[in-house]
């Protein structure tokens, strides 16, 4: 968000808020800084007219205004949220109020275009349980911006997500990721370029003949040096049998989640003795945050 729009601004500018819009077709009414830091920008339409697309009538008369909480990308590490006017104008010909078009955010979506961008381009590299966490979200909407973002990438290439050819070939460093489309039922491999941010291909299914099928369809299976993935067994014999020469490096997100896990499995053996019961009463959950989160008193707590 680099350049700054509205009426506003001015005043704006003087209370030290600094939240530049640069979507098209809206101007800022108003912006200030909530108590937990949230930015909050209050938006309305440039247009004083809209067509109504079931007759093609231009109409001007407003029927009404009705604000729409939406989230946008984030500024300066503080979230921002816009509160977005939207009008409904009156068609003279149908006799019925209809809703502006919102191109900034799509129709009933409650987030900007640009910010399930960022995520889908974001989750091409990182785990969508890790995005997930450090934009707020849910896993499946994370997967969601993924498949949108992969959709566009592959489009520019000319190829559908089921089209087979040869893939272009990271040297350093492929990612190999899995993907629920229906939990427990229906996953998807996800191949990207994890230096250039790109998605290679979204193929169906996670077994290892499924996964060594679009691996193979790589141009150059021996120019991969290292492939980053989860410690799945499938994915790693995958690698093994299709990327010779490529180094398995384990991605240090599910690394971390494996040692939580086993942490809390150690925690919950220990609270069922008599000893452990007493010590981890109220404090079980101290063990489970890294200790720089911790205040002096929290650590002191659980280290005694």
């Amino acid at each position: 968000m680099p350049t700054r729009h509205g009426t506003g601004e001015e005043a704006n500018q003087e209370q030290g808020i600094v939240a530049p819009l640069e979507l098209a077709g809206l101007r800022i009414l108003k912006q200030e800084v909530q108590v937990d830091g949230t930015i909050r920008v209050e938006v309305i339409g440039t247009n004083e007219r809209a067509t109504r697309l079931h007759c093609g009538a231009v109409c001007v008369k407003q029927h009404d205004v009705r604000p729409r909480i939406k989230r946008d990308v984030p500024l300066r590490g503080h979230r921002v949220e816009l509160v977005l006017y939207k009008r409904r104008f009156w068609c003279m010909g149908c006799h019925k109020a209809f809703t502006e078009c919102d191109s900034g955010c799509g129709r009933g979506k409650r987030t900007t275009v640009r910010l399930r961008e960022e995520i889908g381009q974001q989750a091409c590299s990182s785990p969508i349980a890790h995005v997930a966490d450090e934009y707020e979200v849910g896993p499946r909407f994370v997967q969601t911006c993924l498949e949108a973002v992969a959709s566009i990438q592959l489009a520019k290439r000319g190829l559908s997500l089921e089209e087979s050819g040869k893939l272009p070939t990271p040297r350093f460093l492929l990612g190999i990721d899995e993907f629920a489309r229906r939990k427990g039922h229906r996953y998807d491999t996800i191949l990207c370029d994890l230096e250039a941010h790109k998605v290679l291909e979204v193929s169906a299914g996670r077994k290892k003949d499924e996964v060594a099928g679009v691996l193979e369809r790589l141009a150059d299976c021996d120019g991969v040096e290292a492939v980053s993935m989860d410690m799945s067994t499938t994915f790693r014999e995958a690698v093994q049998l299709c990327l010779p020469r490529a180094r398995i490096v384990a991605d240090h997100f599910h690394v971390i989640q494996h040692m939580g896990k086993a942490v809390n499995k150690v925690l919950g053996r220990y609270a069922k003795e008599k000893e452990g019961k007493q010590a981890l009463d109220g404090q079980r959950h101290l063990f489970l945050r890294n200790q720089e989160d911790l205040s002096s008193e929290q650590e002191q707590s659980r280290t005694a």
